[in-house]
Formats: C-alpha cells, sequence, structure tokens
C-alpha cells in the first residue's frame, strides 16, 4: 500500500467535502513553519496564487541511497493542506521514487482533479513540479557521479 493509497483511505472516512476541506487544511497546520532564511525569492514556487515557499536537504540513508527532505510553507491554510499531502508522498523518498508519480497522478488518484478549483489544481501541480524539478537535478547528479 502506497502512501497515496493511505490518504485516499483517509479521505474516504470523511463524509462530504467539507470535512476533507478541513482534514487537508489540518495537516497543513500540523507542518512547521520555515524560518525567514528559508522564505526567500529561490525557494519561492512560481504558478501558485498565493505565496509558497519550498526548501530541502539531500539526505542518505543506511545503506547510502539519496533520499529527498522537504519544507514548505505558504500563505493560505488549504494550500499548505494541499503541500502537506505531498509531503505524505514524497517525504524522504529517492529522486527516482518522486518521479514515479506526477501532480497531475496524484490529483486523479486522490480523486481530486474534479473537486479542486482551477487556482488551486494550478498550485498543486506547481508545487508537486518544483519537487519534481529538485528530484530531477537530484538525479541527474547521481546520475554524473556514477559515470566518473
Amino acid at each position: 500500500m502506497t502512501a497515496i493509497d493511505d490518504i485516499r483511505d483517509e479521505l474516504a472516512l470523511l463524509d462530504h467535502w467539507e470535512e476533507r476541506y478541513r482534514y487537508i487544511i489540518e495537516l497543513g497546520q500540523a507542518l512547521p513553519p520555515l524560518s525567514a532564511e528559508q522564505k526567500t525569492s529561490q525557494n519561492q514556487i512560481s504558478g501558485c496564487t498565493s505565496q509558497v515557499w519550498l526548501d530541502y536537504e539531500v539526505c542518505y540513508n543506511e545503506q547510502g541511497e539519496k533520499k529527498l527532505h522537504f519544507w514548505v510553507d505558504s500563505d493560505a491554510f488549504i494550500v499548505k493542506g494541499l503541500a502537506a499531502l505531498l509531503l505524505i508522498i514524497y517525504q524522504d523518498q529517492s529522486p527516482d521514487f518522486i518521479l514515479s508519480f506526477s501532480g497531475q497522478d496524484i490529483l486523479q488518484k486522490l480523486g481530486f482533479a474534479e473537486k479542486l478549483s482551477p487556482n488551486r489544481r494550478n498550485g498543486f501541480v506547481a508545487i508537486a513540479s518544483h519537487i519534481h524539478h529538485i528530484a530531477r537535478q537530484e538525479a541527474d547528479k547521481q546520475e554524473v557521479a556514477k559515470t566518473q
């Protein structure tokens, strides 16, 4: 079972979309805020109506496999919650794993494609795309290191 399946199961327990939105907002509220040093223009995500910042670091597990750890913050509760959903799926995963699920894939699997406003859908995809961009850069670095 994947994190996407777990989220879908959690959301299925909630009868109405209002309750699901509340759940998503609570996920965002549980995230720690980013520090002022992390809220830079370099970490700001374009393509979102609200302000969103994403920072990350490269970590390695005990087997020496590269993993990516993310921090995210937003000035909008629902956007921060949607970003929290992405972190549940992508947090501490390898670049290759992250690249295996696009934002559009996740929207479809969670049943959000029809339920979110176009602005929120675009924001969700923009955050996922930014995470993918980071994962692609780190995967490329890994490939270069293997050839040297």
